[in-house]
């Protein structure tokens, strides 16, 4: 099981629904967080009050980064080096949801979608795992749905990225095995989250 007393977790969409609720948690747990979400200000708000609540933990940074460019997970990677300290956990949490007719939905939206829920945590897993594997100890946590399962009509984009991100994280977890890394993949079922309120 994973150390979280002292660790250093870098979460991602830390202003959402299952965000503020792994904050709340880890905090408890005494880990030390680097929070990130696409809208700084609303980060910040929504993280303060708890911050001062519960102080058996520590927030390290929370930052306005938009995840759907790869240019915005470069620059999380290298604000994350500034902070010279290794990341004991990657929680890729974050995740947009989309509703439609697959031949209906905009070309734009559903590449931003993929973008955000399957290869944003595949780059930051690429681009934290080298220093991972040389420390020989880490955890990557892919949060999923039980859309990675099965899917409903109308979340066939939707459900595309979570069965993509459940067999990256399956893929993964074969490969990093033999550095004492573990991997994750996590399953949720319909939770009442701003995610519901998806276009």
């Amino acid at each position: 099981m994973t150390q979280l007393q002292n660790s250093v977790i870098l979460l991602t969409g830390a202003a959402g629904g299952f965000g503020q609720q792994f904050t709340r948690q880890l905090l408890k747990a005494k880990s030390h967080l680097i929070l990130t979400d696409i809208d700084e200000q609303l980060l910040q708000e929504k993280t303060t009050p708890i911050q001062q609540e519960i102080t058996t933990g520590k927030i390290i940074a929370c930052w306005g980064i938009d995840l759907s460019t790869p240019q915005g997970r470069q620059a999380l990677y290298e604000a994350v080096e500034t902070l010279n300290i290794s990341v004991d956990i990657l929680i890729n949490n974050a995740g947009i949801g989309l509703y439609g007719c697959m031949d209906e939905v905009p070309l734009q939206k559903w590449e931003t979608l993929m973008q955000v829920n399957l290869l944003a945590p595949m780059h930051l897993t690429s681009l934290f795992m080298e220093d991972i594997i040389a420390r020989q100890q880490g955890h990557i946590v892919n949060i999923s749905s039980l859309a990675g399962h099965i899917v409903p009509g109308g979340m066939a984009h939707y459900g595309a990225s979570k069965f993509g991100l459940r067999g990256f994280s399956e893929g993964l977890f074969n490969e990093v095995k033999q550095y004492n890394i573990q991997v994750t993949g996590v399953y949720p079922f319909f939770s009442r989250t701003p995610l519901l309120q998806s276009a």
